[in-house]
């Protein structure tokens, strides 16, 4: 026997150990996933609740909460458990006498009234098979969110959001409406202004009644946008703005350029400009 053919011989050797070391249930398991995972997509109420998953299973969801079957079913019914797309890798599964383990990972793209809807979400998951009378069923679940990447889509709905924020905040300055800022700006916002100083909200507010935050004009152009997230965005541009004549500022009536960098956050359903910074060249 020549080396080639000893090398050969010794693969087929180990290929046919780990085929027989197989825990012969697994193939049967991973038949299991493909059909939990396609009655998910597909909404099966019938092949989920009481065939695929136990009555008494439970879940630790990925919204950091434990559920049950009967919260499954109510998210079903209202459209919170809807995806567009609904990916499944397996990576390991362990037998630990009736019970089976499996770990991996999803990627999945939630649709209408689902969280994180339209955005491509990355989750680990854990499923926990048991096996009563030769039938298999999910009996606990974990899935937890590691990633999460804005569709186009989304980022595009988001930045039409901001802008539209952007230009009612700049009605509220040239008005000086101080009673609709004090509603508008979180009260953790920060500045950096023109002049070099870091100021809040109060301040802000405190600057528009003294006359030095006075604008005849104030224009914002957006020319980069970008999200971190499904819960932050990066705004930054240009605005061109002139302070009334009668401001109580050295630069009273004199248009100028400015660059701007703006974070905005999203806070229970609501985009918040966070932070603000400006320079004048």
């Amino acid at each position: 026997m020549n080396r080639l053919e000893y090398f050969v011989l010794i693969s087929l050797l180990l290929s046919a150990s780990t085929i027989q070391a197989q825990d012969p249930r697994e193939a049967q398991i991973r038949q299991l996933e493909e059909q939990e995972r396609v009655a998910v997509i597909k909404t099966d109420s019938v092949a989920l609740f009481g065939r695929l998953w136990a009555d008494e299973m439970v879940i630790h969801n990925p919204a950091n909460r434990v559920g049950t079957v009967a919260v499954s079913k109510a998210q079903l019914r209202q459209g919170m458990l809807h995806y567009s797309r609904f990916e499944r890798t397996i990576e390991k599964i362990t037998f630990n006498n009736d019970l089976a383990i499996v770990m991996g990972a999803e990627q999945l793209l939630p649709v209408g009234k689902q969280a994180h809807a339209n955005q491509q979400v990355t989750r680990r998951f854990t499923n926990i098979w048991r096996q009563q009378k030769n039938n298999w069923q999910i009996i606990a679940r974990q899935a937890t969110v590691i990633r999460l990447e804005p569709t186009d889509a989304y980022k595009k709905q988001v930045l039409h959001q901001i802008d539209s924020l952007i230009q009612y905040q700049e009605r509220l300055i040239l008005t000086q409406d101080t009673v609709a800022m004090r509603a508008f700006y979180p009260n953790d916002m920060v500045i950096t202004n023109p002049f070099g100083q870091m100021i809040g909200k109060e301040k802000v507010i405190e600057r528009v009644k003294t006359g030095i935050i006075q604008y005849s004009q104030f224009e914002k152009t957006i020319e980069h946008f970008a999200m971190e997230g499904d819960k932050l965005a990066i705004v930054a541009g240009k605005e061109d703005v002139t302070p009334t004549t009668n401001a109580n500022r050295a630069d009273a009536g004199k248009p100028h350029t400015r660059r701007f960098t703006e974070v905005w956050v999203l806070r229970d359903g609501r985009w918040q400009r966070l932070i603000r910074h400006a320079s004048t060249f």
